[in-house]
């Protein structure tokens, strides 16, 4: 049996709380993995013990300790805000001011025009706007004027209107009705 005001057992090892203390500074006192350890001079990061450095607000990234107030934690991995009045986001490792950028296919990219609007999207790892380009193969195409959004399609890096045209293998464009040519 564990008595609970002179010891504590973390994952089936019971440790003694040092008889010294306070019911309060014995309170302080957690489990991480088998290991006990003091709250408010240390925490847990993923079953290791860490010294804190700065207070409690920090919070464990990749088995380290960072303040969030001044960093993100971006897949484990510790990055600066660098002093942004914006908020920041992850784009796996690396850190984004979505208003001006945008993460695609894993990279932080620059919106085209600079800021970025609803219709603001990814095409492979370039953005576009989806108001008035379309993206085919990766690459950002402008749409046929005085053509619906919803007839335009790709045929390769071309855009064609559907209701008129037939794309044939991703390669040429035939007038809708007729056969593609496959020499």
């Amino acid at each position: 049996l564990v008595d609970i005001t002179k010891e504590l057992c973390c994952s089936g090892v019971v440790h003694p709380l040092p008889s010294d203390l306070t019911f309060e500074q014995q309170a302080e006192f957690a489990c991480c993995g088998n290991q006990i350890f003091r709250n408010d001079i240390q925490a847990c990061c993923g079953s290791v013990v860490v010294n804190r450095t700065i207070s409690r607000t920090e919070s464990c990234c990749g088995g380290e300790l960072f303040d969030p107030s001044f960093n993100l934690c971006c897949n484990n991995h510790v990055q600066p805000k660098n002093h942004s009045s914006n908020p920041l986001k992850c784009c796996g490792t690396n850190v984004f001011d979505p208003k001006s950028q945008k993460c695609c296919a894993g990279y932080v990219v620059n919106i085209m025009g600079g800021e970025y609007n609803y219709n603001t999207k990814c095409c492979g790892i370039n953005t576009y706007d989806a108001s008035s380009h379309i993206c085919c193969s990766g690459v950002p195409v402008r749409m046929i004027p005085n053509v619906m959004i919803s007839y335009q399609r790709c045929c390769g890096l071309d855009v064609y209107d559907m209701t008129k045209w037939t794309c044939c293998n991703q390669e040429s464009r035939v007038p809708k009705g007729k056969k593609c040519s496959y020499y």
